[in-house]
Formats: C-alpha cells, structure tokens, sequence
C-alpha cells in the first residue's frame, strides 16, 4: 500500500503539497478550465459570465484526487481507473463530472451553483468515467499538458517544441494550445518528401489558417482553410465568411487554428469558443514551428 502511494503522488499530484503550491494549484485549475471549453464550450461560457470559476469549487476535487467529495466506495472505482492513464487524466475526470451536471449548471444562477457544490452532488461514477476514457481517446495530450508535471514522467518541451503557456497566458485565452506535434499526428502529415503517401481524410480535423492571403499562399498545411483574422468575424461576433461558416457548421470533431505568435489566433480560439463550437484549439508557439518541421505546401500544391 505504502509503494503504490509513493508511486501515485508524485504521479498525479506532484508538488502539490509544497509550502507554497499556489503557482502549481493555480495552473492545474487554468489547464482544467481550458479543457471545460474545449469539451463543453456552452457550458464553459455560462459559467464565466457568471464567474463561477474553478477556484471556487475544483480545489478540493483535485488536491485530494477526489477524496474529499467521494465516498470510499466511489473513489475505489475512481482510482481504478485513474491508473490507468496519464498524470493530466484527472482532468478530464473533472470535466466530465461538470458535463453530467451541465443541465442543471446552465439553468442555476451564481448563487445556485455555490450551493450545488457545497455539499456535491449525487454523482453515477461509472458514467463519468466512461465519459472521461471516451475524452482521453480523441483529446490531444498537449490540449492538458502543464509546465509542472512531474518532469520524470512528462519530460519538459525539447528545444523544437514551443514551451507550454505560463500561468497569465492560460488565464486569459479560452482555447487551449496543442503543439506543433500534436497537429502534425493529428493531420496525419508528413515531410514534403513522403507528402505523397494517401491519408484518412475521415476523421481529419479542420485546419483554419488565421493569417493573410499573402502568408497563407507562402506555404499553409495541406488541406487548411484561410480565413484572415481581420475578416473573420461580423461586428457582433458571427462568422463574416458564408462558406467557411457552413464548413465549420457541418465539421464534427477537433478545429486547430494555425496563426503566427502574437494575439491573432488566441482571439479567434476565443469567437468560436464564444460561438459555442466544441473542440477548439490554437496552435502553440506559431507556423514557424510547423514550418521548421518541413509539412507546409506551397499554394499551387494544396489539397
């Protein structure tokens, strides 16, 4: 028993009990908080309009793994699974848990939704962690990835991966950044020499590349849409592009926005989350880093 709990601390809750752990609590509650608007964008809207943020009722859930709002018989099937996956599964326990609630959290108040929490709702364990492996299947590992996890099991970010955001840039972008790595994995791409090869088109995500025309026909992802940044939007917030808005209208699954560094993806991450579109994400560090990675194409060679 002593060996698996030296084993799960530092694990799942690395550092967390240091004398001052506020930058690690912190981040670990602005990373769940991105991943509530890329699973539940609806819901995440709602709940900071309101300012029902996680601090005011996630601490717990993710200092004691739960143990604090559980009861035992809950927590063995909840720990069970738990190691199972990675460090940052948690996280997605926790957003699972708010989307069993959803229903009821969309029609409470902030007041209301204090009282919920306070004393935790009646929740089907089973169902949430069904919810959470379903999440962990198609979510992207750098969508939860932190700068203190546990750097024996996480290694940090090599020298051609950009660095995972710091605590001020995760607090005030809604979408979550995936890596370059993620994206190309994602897209299944390759370099330009083995670009040939046939891919699965099915599931491909939606690639929108948010720069100029100009930039965009200097080498773009395979297959992405350009929809310049400045003409992206209407003044009260709707899509200003009919066919583009059609395209993410009838797209089911992950929408990466590919940008240059700077604010211009961030703030289009934050109209569609606002638009209620699910599994939007910007990707970090800028094009440079898929440009370095040699899987951009020429305009002419678009697919």
């Amino acid at each position: 028993a002593y060996a698996t709990l030296s084993a799960f601390v530092p694990k799942y809750l690395y550092n967390f009990f240091l004398k001052d752990n506020s930058a690690i609590v912190q981040e670990y509650l602005a990373v769940f908080n991105q991943a509530v608007a890329f699973h539940d964008p609806q819901l995440y809207c709602h709940l900071e309009q309101m300012g029902f943020m996680p601090e005011l009722y996630a601490i717990p859930w993710f200092l004691t793994m739960f143990t604090h709002v559980f009861p035992l018989e809950k927590i063995f099937h909840l720990w069970d699974t738990l190691l199972l996956y990675e460090s940052n599964f948690p996280i997605l326990v926790g957003v699972s848990i708010l989307m069993q609630l959803r229903e009821t959290l969309l029609s409470f108040s902030f007041n209301e939704c204090i009282l919920l929490f306070s004393d935790m709702p009646d929740i089907d364990i089973l169902r949430c962690l069904i919810e959470a492996r379903r999440m962990a299947g198609f979510t992207p590992t750098s969508i939860i990835a932190r700068r203190h996890d546990n750097p024996e099991i996480v290694p940090p970010a090599s020298g051609v991966e950009p660095e995972i955001l710091s605590l001020g840039d995760l607090r005030s972008e809604a979408a979550p950044r995936i890596s370059p790595k993620d994206v190309v994995e994602a897209c299944q791409l390759q370099s330009a020499s083995a670009r040939r090869r046939p891919r699965d088109k099915s599931s491909s995500p939606l690639v929108l590349d948010v720069r100029s025309h100009e930039e965009f026909s200097q080498g773009h992802l395979p297959s992405s849409v350009n929809m310049p940044s400045d003409a992206a939007f209407t003044a009260d917030g709707q899509l200003a592009l009919p066919s583009i808005a059609k395209q993410i209208a009838a797209h089911k699954g992950l929408i990466i926005i590919v940008a240059n560094r700077g604010k211009a993806g961030p703030e289009v991450g934050r109209h569609l989350v606002d638009l209620s579109l699910p599994q939007v994400c910007v990707l970090r560090g800028g094009v440079s880093y898929l440009r370095a990675s040699g899987v951009l194409t020429a305009y002419q060679d678009n697919e």
